[in-house]
């Protein structure tokens, strides 16, 4: 891998609101450089970053993309790296685009991001592997309607949303007709309750094929940590999914990863899939960086494969470097022992104690670290906390541990985060 790195001759600037999304090749790539806008304990452990938040005494940008990069100082900080300079985001922008104009994003389009993104679309382009969906009107489409298509049980999403923060699940006509009221004209996704497991896959489109990643099951609507039934709030890699299944679920990896392509798609995505015991559906698409990837790339980093991150970066570089698909292929089919949660803030919630290191399950702090590789065996825990309170539903920290976390000491951690 030290071979690769060597051929990237750019210096790569992940620019961001929160430095976490841009964790994983920080100890691998040595020009590797993170501009944020919120500062973070993690930036204590990192070489070349900048904090607006932190550097800076009075700061006018927020934390949107554009507003970062036309920041004096940052402008200032970004013209002190040599060139040549590449810049890469969570998460592409309209706004980010125009700002760097000529300059190299290692992105797909905002255009392209978005179409994919968009849950609505999802049921033009992919209708056959998804579940019996209707795109409606809130405002004129009639409870009984859909309870005659999808039964008393159904779910709502709307085009875009964060984390889960706009799927709705619908159990009767009151909660239809509150949301109805609520988002009056709302153009949405109705789509059919399935009762399963829900799954992430990360994937990559490159030139040598479709390289698909490690499965994790995904973990929702905890109430210890969100407020929201459908909102994410973290992933599990201990699957005990049967062999034949990960399988199944690689092919239709490969198949979305292949659309993707036909529309000039390069690099990293991200599928949520759900099983219900006998069928393998399609939920949503990241056509970008999945909210996982900054623990998965140390996952395979730790296994001996080669980070997605890294692959996405060589492809937008167009730096030539050899990859065993298959052996990157069957990496679904082992599981790991990891566990990676997010605490997201709830109604009225203010903070408490900032966590950040190695503890035991007693809360008691054993060393310093910010990354799985600071954990030594399955009984430790990583936590790691904002410095601020954001909105409701928005990250306020991390519970990471080799094996699972038990509803006591979830419990424990985001009763005091």
């Amino acid at each position: 891998m030290i071979s690769i790195i060597e051929k990237i001759k750019d210096r790569i600037v992940y620019v961001s609101k929160d430095p976490m999304r841009a964790l994983g090749l920080e100890t691998l790539i040595p020009n590797f450089y993170i501009v944020s806008y919120e500062d973070s304990y993690i930036l204590n452990f990192i070489k070349n970053t900048y904090s607006i938040k932190r550097n800076e005494s009075n700061p006018k940008q927020r934390g949107d993309i554009a507003s970062i990069l036309s920041g004096t100082m940052v402008q200032e900080y970004i013209s002190s790296i040599p060139e040549p300079i590449s810049f890469m985001f969570f998460k592409p922008t309209h706004g980010g685009e125009e700002m760097l104009n000529n300059q190299k994003i290692l992105n797909t389009t905002y255009a392209l991001n978005k179409k994919f993104e968009d849950k609505i679309e999802l049921v033009k382009l992919f209708e056959k592997m998804i579940p019996k969906s209707k795109v409606i009107n809130l405002e004129t489409e009639n409870y009984n309607n859909l309870k005659n298509i999808f039964g008393s049980k159904f779910v709502i999403q709307f085009s875009h949303g964060h984390s889960g923060n706009t799927t709705f699940f619908i159990s009767n006509e009151e909660e239809y007709n509150n949301l109805q009221e609520e988002y009056p004209k709302r153009i949405s996704k109705a789509v059919q309750f399935i009762e399963g497991e829900y799954f992430t896959v990360n994937g990559v489109v490159t030139k040598k094929g479709i390289v698909v990643g490690n499965l994790s099951k995904q973990i929702t609507g905890v109430k210890n940590l969100t407020d929201f039934a459908g909102s994410t709030v973290g992933n599990n890699w201990d699957t005990k999914l049967e062999i034949r299944v990960k399988e199944q679920i690689k092919l239709l990896t490969q198949n979305i990863g292949n659309i993707l392509e036909t529309y000039g798609y390069l690099g990293m995505f991200g599928i949520d899939i759900i099983f219900d015991g006998s069928n393998i559906f399609l939920i949503e698409i990241n056509p970008r960086e999945n909210a996982s990837i900054p623990v998965f790339t140390q996952v395979q980093i730790e296994n001996g494969f080669i980070p997605f991150k890294l692959i996405h970066i060589l492809e937008f570089l167009n730096i030539d470097y050899s990859l065993d698909v298959k052996k990157e292929n069957d990496f679904i089919f082992q599981d790991i022992q990891l566990t990676n949660l997010v605490v997201r803030k709830k109604d009225n919630q203010k903070n408490k104690i900032l966590f950040n290191g190695v503890y035991n399950s007693n809360l008691e702090k054993i060393r310093e670290g910010y990354n799985i590789s600071s954990l030594k065996n399955n009984n430790e825990i990583l936590i790691l906390s904002k410095n601020e309170m954001g909105t409701i539903n928005e990250e306020i920290g991390r519970i990471q541990k080799r094996g699972n976390i038990s509803s006591g000491e979830i419990s424990l951690i985001a009763d005091n985060i």
